[in-house]
């Protein structure tokens, strides 16, 4: 069967991995030129060193995701950690442990991005591939298949089944392109009333330093929201810091330039860690439209029903927000399609 799923995010890896296994020929849609979203990878320091600006941690619980990072580890592209989470509020501070009763603890060893490829080795994935509506065909036409998934560019693919693996509102843009069908009209209503916290992410290399041993400073009721210390988890000589804007900071910044939003973010870092924060070597200012959904719905995927081929729905909106979940909504999924 060919399937095309729209979105090379964990939830749409994982479905087109484990279909592709079974072997259906899966083909990835990727909108951006690389791999984007919680797969980016930033190269920064004196000498590169990979940071992952969107995933800075890989905390897993359950048996199913723990044996994905068991894989991974053997793979060498992840690697264990057991770091320290300092909390700041109104000034006062307290550390614990990050992990959680029977959690484990990772972070990349080469990047998200050498993740994204691991995953992808089941499927064809395709960049620089924005995907602006699906049509559905039916099976009445014998020359065709069920779906046919636009792009952009006007290319068009066809497909026996589609699984949409975007943030909810990305999502809805591309169903809403569709036939009117009654199926998908249903599907619109649940998706369109989940909303995405936004955020800025800052990388800031400070060569030849170092930082007291925490791996993230979490901020309440600040315009920085989470500062993490990323020397910790590699061997860089140069002091790596990546800053979180916080949601209201995104929104309040709307009307500012880069520079003057990079500006805002050092600032409110030195005043949290030391004035040395204030004076990188280099930055990178990353926008992030999809951080975290304030709402999720109560199951691990949607499908689509009372269509001729298959259609359904996975992310980082069902269930909850995690990584994991993401990884068990796209695992769902394909257990559904066996």
């Amino acid at each position: 069967m060919v399937i095309g799923v729209i979105g090379a995010s964990l939830a749409g890896l994982t479905v087109a991995r484990e279909l592709g296994k079974q072997g259906h020929q899966v083909i990835v849609f990727e909108q951006a030129a690389t791999w984007a979203g919680r797969f980016t990878t930033v190269l920064t320091g004196a000498e590169p060193v990979p940071v992952d600006t969107h995933v800075p941690y890989i905390l897993a619980q359950g048996a199913e995701f723990k044996a994905l990072m068991s894989e991974l580890s053997d793979k060498g592209l992840i690697k264990k950690l057991n770091a320290t989470v300092s909390s700041s509020v109104n000034g006062e501070r307290s550390s614990s442990s990050m992990l959680h009763d029977n959690s484990e603890l990772y972070t990349s060893t080469k990047g998200m991005t050498a993740v994204a490829g691991y995953m992808a080795r089941y499927c064809d994935v395709k960049f620089n591939a924005h995907v602006v509506g699906i049509t559905h065909i039916g099976t009445n036409s014998k020359k065709k298949l069920p779906w046919m998934i636009n792009l952009n560019t006007f290319e068009v693919f066809e497909a026996a089944a589609v699984v949409v693996a975007l943030p909810a509102p990305q999502a809805y843009a591309v169903l809403e392109n569709t036939q009117d069908e009654t199926p998908i009209r249903r599907v619109l209503a649940d998706i369109d009333i989940i909303i995405y916290d936004a955020t800025y992410t800052l990388t800031a290399v400070y060569p030849n330093r170092s930082l007291e041993d925490w791996a993230v400073l979490e901020v309440s009721g600040e315009d920085i929201a989470l500062i993490v210390n990323e020397s910790v988890k590699t061997e860089s000589k140069d002091l790596i810091l990546t800053i979180h804007s916080s949601a209201n900071f995104f929104n309040a910044a709307k009307d500012l330039k880069s520079n003057q939003i990079i500006d805002h973010l050092l600032k409110s870092a030195s005043n949290l860690i030391g004035d040395f924060a204030y004076s990188p070597d280099s930055t990178v200012l990353e926008k992030r439209k999809y951080t975290v959904p304030e709402v999720h719905l109560d199951r691990p995927f949607v499908n689509v029903e009372g269509m001729d081929g298959k259609l359904a729905l996975v992310g980082d909106y069902f269930k909850g927000n995690s990584l994991e979940e993401s990884y068990i909504s796209g695992l769902r999924l394909a257990e559904s399609w066996k």
